[in-house]
């Protein structure tokens, strides 16, 4: 997802300033971008002009132009350039929750420390104590922090993910303002092993329904938080959650582009600019029109192909 990918991006290339000790004013300044960015729809971030975007609150001209590159070819020149003077280890720290870039820096300057391996040996030696004067507790919660992370990193069996998405699910029902809560992902396509959970809710209160998610016992960490989606880590397995939240009109649209898999998707949105339309997890349009999106079986039907069951889209010929 365009939205996703190109707030990731903008992350980065903020965490890489900081790391390198750049301007404060260009890093709050992406960082304010990358949240902008993913509130705007697929829609408009593909099709907006320069001067659109510009117009955009907390978008500039330097960022704009970034957007369109991204958009283009995937990339920004300048985040290429930045990554190319700080080891690519330290990137890998930054998944570490309880560190951020400011102390990597430091621990960078300061240690040399440059990977995860020589992070881990400057909590076992003691270097990191010393250094920094961290006391045990934070030391411990650091140790904890690697724990997490490894088995975060780890794909689980399908029916350990079913189970855990199952608990949540009838947590989130509880919530008045949940009209609907399915599954979608590599869980409803019923991968192998799992990596993140999703989860898709229908709802006119949005905003609640994130904040009532986002509150669960469940949850040990707020990786993101906007007033329609949401990232979290869950206690059991240190597993990630990713829940998003759609109107009545675009839930069917929305749950199939989530449902995947990306190949699957392609071959749809080809379909569909076949047709003289454009297909999003926001609808079926045609120009600005929204003529489909409630359910999936009607964009399939529109789109002249058969409705193949979650597990069979895999983007290998599946309408032929």
């Amino acid at each position: 997802m365009l939205s996703q990918e190109l707030k990731k991006a903008l992350n980065t290339l903020a965490d890489t300033l900081e790391i390198l000790g750049e301007e404060t004013f260009r890093i709050h300044a992406y960082r304010r971008a990358a949240l902008i960015v993913a509130e705007i729809s697929e829609h408009d971030l593909q099709t907006l002009s320069e001067k659109e975007l510009i117009s955009l609150p907390g978008i500039g001209e330097g960022i704009a132009k970034k957007i369109i590159q991204f958009r283009k070819t995937g990339h920004i020149t300048v985040l290429d350039q930045k990554r190319k003077k700080i080891p690519p280890g330290l990137f890998e720290l930054l998944k570490i929750p309880g560190l951020g870039p400011k102390s990597i820096r430091q621990m960078w300057f300061d240690l040399g420390i440059e990977n995860k391996k020589q992070f881990i040996q400057s909590l076992e030696d003691g270097s990191l104590k010393k250094t920094f004067g961290f006391g045990d507790k934070k030391i411990q919660n650091f140790k904890k922090a690697l724990h997490l992370v490894k088995k975060s990193n780890d794909r689980i069996p399908f029916q350990k993910a079913n189970m855990m998405a199952k608990k949540l699910i009838k947590k989130m029902k509880s919530c008045p303002e949940v009209k609907k809560i399915v599954l979608a992902g590599s869980l409803r396509r019923k991968q192998k092993d799992i990596g993140d959970i999703d989860l898709l809710v229908e709802s006119n209160t949005p905003k609640s329904v994130i904040d009532f998610f986002c509150s669960l016992p469940e949850v040990t960490n707020i990786i993101a938080k906007g007033t329609t989606k949401a990232s979290v880590r869950i206690q059991e397995e240190g597993r990630q959650v990713d829940l998003r939240v759609v109107p009545k009109k675009s839930f069917g649209s929305a749950l199939q582009y989530f449902t995947g898999s990306k190949e699957h998707n392609i071959l749809l949105r080809q379909r569909a600019q076949k047709k003289g339309l454009k297909l999003s997890e926001y609808g079926l349009f045609r120009g600005n029109k929204h003529i489909a999106g409630e359910t999936e079986e009607e964009i399939y039907k529109i789109l002249g192909v058969p409705m193949v069951s979650p597990e069979k889209r895999l983007g290998k010929k599946e309408f032929e």
